[in-house]
This record gives structure tokens, sequence and C-alpha cells, in this order.
């Protein structure tokens, strides 16, 4: 029977699914009712002397029972300050720090389940969002590669924050982790054991090590409790950008304005947790805003190999008969296409040019980031 008050009931309702039978299946199947209720004591940052005062416990059983929550990815926690709050796709702190710490198959179980019951359950938040204010939540970064190609763009012509080479530059530190989603992590499905190095996705053959964070406080979050963590320098994270590009994969975030990025994901049409909802709803523009550029075709050029049609995960290239030539040419569908670059940097033709065509007012000024800096961990 689901109590009104009980701890389950009470995370639901932060995690806006007050009436979901399976997300409550899937609390329980990952939290004891001991744990539901811990965790309730730390919705706002609090320290582990400051419980043991609260609740009247033993303060070393309290710091362990709190470093497993970190490793269970539970809690975002600082030196001395844990905090429970909901994180990216309605999960919590990050993914389990080994395969010790990770969920039961049942809860695996009931978040699949609760996942086909609610396809739309962030692009709802995301499309409300849009509603009031005409800003899209998300953001596609233009690829590097599709940009130097084009000799006749300029570095001054670019916007820092659109420039993934100056964002490295003005980061904090630049670290990633296997991407949550091609680990399964992002999906719910659970991540193949021994995945190693996770060099190759479990859900897909995409590199894995091209997600970005630039925070350090959270990255050395990750780091202190056991998390898999790669900081890059400048030259070793441009290297990792460009082989994300080379592999079809599109830049993207949920920092859709003139500011510093806490993150820039590279992400595949196949297995993000964020565009392939995004791409079921229909609409694409109202949740992502394209980049300031977009690609032509060279009729002449183009050998109508459709690698570029293969590549895009908008659907923005078709292939059409053209006058005076036996083969069919690529053609850009403008209206659907989001400016992400990746059928420049996979035409071997080089017939695709990315081209500059939005003015720096497309962006929307830092005053409407919808995703401000969370709160840091003492």
């Amino acid at each position: 029977m689901t109590l009104p008050n009980d701890a389950y009931q009470k995370i639901a309702e932060m995690w806006t699914f007050p009436e979901s039978q399976s997300f409550r299946k899937m609390m329980e199947a990952l939290l004891t009712r001991e744990d539901a209720e811990l965790l309730l004591e730390c919705t706002t940052p609090v320290t582990v002397p400051e419980l043991v005062a609260r609740l009247k416990v033993d303060e070393k059983i309290m710091a362990e029972k709190m470093d497993v929550f970190a490793k269970r990815g539970l809690i975002f926690r600082g030196k001395m300050q844990s905090h429970f709050r909901r994180g990216l796709h309605y999960g919590f702190a990050g993914m389990p720090a080994g395969p010790e710490y990770a969920p039961s198959e049942e809860y695996y179980r009931w978040r699949k389940i609760w996942q086909d019951e609610n396809p739309n359950r962030e692009v709802k938040q995301w499309l409300d969002r849009y509603a009031a204010t005409k800003h899209q939540v998300h953001r596609v970064y233009p690829s590097r590669l599709a940009i130097l190609a084009n000799p006749k763009i300029k570095k001054e012509q670019l916007l820092w924050h659109e420039d993934i080479e100056q964002v490295f530059e003005r980061a904090e530190i630049i670290a990633a982790g296997p991407c949550g989603c091609r680990t399964a992590g992002g999906m719910g499905a659970r991540p193949t054991p021994g995945v190693g190095q996770y060099d190759k996705s479990a859900k897909c053959d995409h590199p894995m090590w091209n997600c970005f964070q630039f925070r350090k406080d959270m990255a050395e979050f990750n780091i202190k409790r056991g998390g898999h963590l790669k900081i890059y320098s400048i030259k070793e994270a441009l290297e990792k950008s460009d082989e994300a590009e080379r592999a079809g994969l599109i830049h993207e975030g949920p920092t859709n304005s003139a500011s510093m990025p806490g993150v820039i994901c590279s992400c595949a049409a196949d297995c993000c947790s964020m565009l392939i909802p995004s791409l079921a709803s229909g609409r694409m523009h109202e949740l992502y805003t394209p980049s300031r550029f977009q690609p032509t075709v060279n009729l002449e050029t183009c050998n109508g190999c459709q690698t570029c049609v293969e590549r895009c995960p908008f659907e923005a290239m078709k292939m059409v008969k053209v006058p005076n030539s036996k083969k069919m040419k690529a053609e850009l569908i403008a209206e659907a296409c989001m400016g992400c670059g990746v059928c420049v940097v996979g035409c071997e033709q080089k017939a695709l040019t990315f081209e500059l065509i939005r003015p720096p007012e497309h962006i929307p000024p830092d005053s409407e980031r919808l995703f401000r800096e969370t709160i840091v961990l003492k």
C-alpha cells in the first residue's frame, strides 16, 4: 500500500511522478526504506556531524553510509556536505562508481517499465519552458572540423561560447567519463559487466570518452568516489572532440545561452537519452536551437555517395535528381538542419561547405540560461 507521506512517495514527488506505480517500484528496488528516509534528510546540503546530531546515530556508521551513497551515485558530495537532489535525465548524482555499487536487476526492470510509460518525461518539461519563454532549453554546437574546413570563416567571427576550442581554453577543468547513454546507464538498461576501459560503447560502436564537463568541483567529486574519469589537456580534449566528429557524433548540451556551459556532450541519435525523445516528439526546433552554421552543397563535386544522408541525425539531407546528371545528388532540407556539421566532416568529396548564416543574437543572452550553476557543496 502506498502511504501518502512515506519516504518513497516524497521522492516520487521530488521527481514529479507522484502517481506512478512503476517509479515507486523502481525506488523500492533501489532503496531500503531506511535509505530513502536518510536521503530525505539531505535534500538541503548537510554534513555528517549535522546528521549525527539530528538523528542521534553513531558518527562512524553515518560517515560510512554517506560514502556508500556517494559511490552508488545517489548523492552529490563536497568535502564536508552531501546533497540529495534530482540529477539530469531524472537520475541522481551519477553512475555507480563500480559494479559492486550498481542497482539490482529488479531496479533496471522497473526503470525500463517506467521509461516506456513516460516516453516524454523530459520533453514535456522542455516544451513547457519553450512555450513560456520562446527559448529552447538545449543547443547544438557547431563542428570544429567543419568550421576549419572553410577558410573563409575567421576565428574572430566565432563567438567564444560556440567555439569548442575557446570553451576548452576558458574551462576550470576538462574532464570526461564514459558516456552514460552509450554504456546504457542513461537509458536504464544495465551496463555490460567488465566493459574494461569503455573504449567502445556497450550499446553501439561509437567512441566513449567524448562527453566533456567543465566544473572542477564535480570532477573532484567523481574522482573521490571512485568513478571513471579522465582529465584532459586542451590538446587532448581537441583530439577527443575531433574523434567524436569523425565518428558522426554531434556536440550538444543544456546551456542554450551566451555563457560557459557546464557540459558539452558528444551524442548519437541511436542512444542519447536527450536526442531520442526530442527527435521522437517531432518538435526538435522547440527543444534545441540550431548552431549559427549550415552546410551548402556543391552539386558539381557531389558524387551521390549518400554518406551525408546516413550521417545526419536530423534527416536534413536527401538525394534528388538534378539536370544533366545520371546520379542523384545531395540536397539540404534547410528547415530540418540543426547546424551540427557532421555531414561536412564525413564528406570525402568535400562537396559540403559549412557557412555562417546567423547573427550573434541567435544565441540567447546569459540571462535566459535555464540551468544555472548548481549549489557548490562545501
